[in-house]
C-alpha cells in the first residue's frame, strides 16, 4: 500500500508545513482531516476535525501519534491511549488512538489505506 500515492488520489490534499510527510484536506467544509505517514511508509495516523481546527495543535497531535506509532498495527487493540501529551493552552494530556476495525475512516472509499490508519484523536 503506497499511502502517499493513496493521500495524492484524494485530490485536494495539501502538504501540513512543518511536518514532513503529511498533508491535508477538506472534503467539505467545516470538516478537515490531517494525515501523516510513519517514518517507514506503512502506517499513518488520521486526525479528523470539525467546524474548529488549529493547525498547530492537529501537527502536534500527529507528530506525538507518529513518534510514539501510536495504535500501530494489526495486533494493536481497539483503543490506545497514551499520556503525557501537551500542546500551548490547551489543556488535553492525552492522545487516544483508535484501530482501522474501529474508525472505518477510509471504508467504502479506500478499503486498503483503511486498513493502515490508526485514528487519533485528543483525550484528557
Amino acid at each position: 500500500m503506497n499511502i502517499e500515492e493513496a493521500v495524492a488520489a484524494i485530490g485536494t490534499a495539501q502538504d501540513v508545513p512543518g511536518l514532513p510527510m503529511a498533508w491535508q484536506w477538506s472534503p467539505m467544509p467545516p470538516f478537515v482531516f490531517s494525515l501523516a505517514v510513519d517514518h517507514d511508509g506503512r502506517w499513518a495516523y488520521q486526525m479528523n476535525s470539525f467546524d474548529v481546527h488549529d493547525d498547530g495543535l492537529a501537527r502536534a497531535v500527529l507528530a506525538y501519534a507518529r513518534q510514539h506509532q501510536l495504535g500501530r498495527g494489526r495486533d494493536a487493540g481497539p483503543f490506545t491511549v497514551l499520556p503525557g501529551f501537551s500542546y500551548g493552552a490547551y489543556r488535553f494530556d492525552a492522545v487516544a488512538a483508535a484501530s482501522p476495525t474501529v474508525h472505518g475512516f477510509h471504508r467504502g472509499r479506500n478499503e486498503d489505506l483503511n486498513e493502515v490508519v490508526s485514528a487519533v484523536f485528543l483525550a484528557y
